[in-house]
C-alpha cells in the first residue's frame, strides 16, 4: 500500500501543476492541500489504525479521481460533452 501513497503524492504534485496551467488553481487549492498532506500522513505513519487507514485511503482516491475528472474536462479531452472546456 505505500506504492499507492507515493502515488497519490506524485499526482498531487503533478494535478498542482496541471490545474495552475489550467487557471483553475484558486477553486481547488484545498483538495490539493489535502491529498498531499493525506499522502504525506500515510507514508509517515505506519501504526495507524486500520479503520483510520482505510478511511484515508478512500477520501485520497475519492480526489483523486475528481481531480482527474475535472482536468479532462477542462483540458478539452472529453469526448462527452466541450461546454466545460478552458479553450473556447
Amino acid at each position: 500500500m505505500r506504492i499507492l501513497n507515493y502515488i497519490f503524492l506524485f499526482f498531487s504534485i503533478v494535478f498542482f501543476l496541471v490545474v495552475d496551467k489550467l487557471g483553475l488553481f484558486s477553486n481547488f487549492n484545498l483538495l490539493l492541500i489535502i491529498l498531499y498532506f493525506n499522502s504525506i500522513f500515510l507514508i509517515a505513519n505506519k501504526n495507524l489504525n486500520y479503520i483510520l487507514k482505510g478511511t484515508m485511503y478512500i477520501i485520497s482516491f475519492l480526489i483523486f479521481l475528481y481531480l482527474l475528472w475535472l482536468i479532462i474536462i477542462h483540458s478539452a479531452l472529453s469526448p462527452i460533452d466541450n461546454n466545460f472546456s478552458a479553450y473556447l
